[in-house]
């Protein structure tokens, strides 16, 4: 039988990955702002060269 100190044990091991998956998740949203920031400042410099 299961005790529910293993209950216990088992949600804060799935607590513990989904905080990791969490983690990593706001890593890429991170990376993702800063890829579109670089992307959008490469098409206004591209929009300025074409102006000049």
């Amino acid at each position: 039988m299961t005790m529910p100190g293993d209950f216990r044990a088992a949600i804060t091991e799935d607590v513990a990955e989904i905080e990791l998956v969490l983690s990593v998740l706001d890593g890429l949203r991170n990376v993702n702002l800063a890829r579109l920031a670089l992307l959008k400042e490469a098409e206004a410099r591209n929009a300025g060269d074409k102006e000049g």
